[in-house]
């Protein structure tokens, strides 16, 4: 039987949107510019999958001080 992924009570127990909301947030304070782009999304019945590339300056501060470094761009590629 195939394992389906549902959605987990975040630690303020927003489930969905609500969930994402802080960590956007977050995200946008760290990467002001930050882009999503999604380069693919393939579909098949209720199941979906989609491959993306993520960009951003990092200009705050982020799992931690960024300490005394000059901001630097950020490139992540996830499927």
């Amino acid at each position: 039987m195939a394992q389906r992924n549902t959605p987990r009570a975040g630690a303020t127990g927003a489930t969905g949107a609500q969930a994402l909301k802080p960590v956007w947030a977050v995200l946008l304070r760290t990467f002001p510019d930050l882009h999503v782009a999604v380069e693919d999304v393939i579909a098949d019945g209720d199941r979906a999958v989609f491959r993306n590339t993520v960009t951003g300056t990092h200009l705050g501060e982020y799992k931690g001080p960024m300490a005394a470094r000059p901001a630097r761009a950020a490139r992540e590629r996830g499927l």
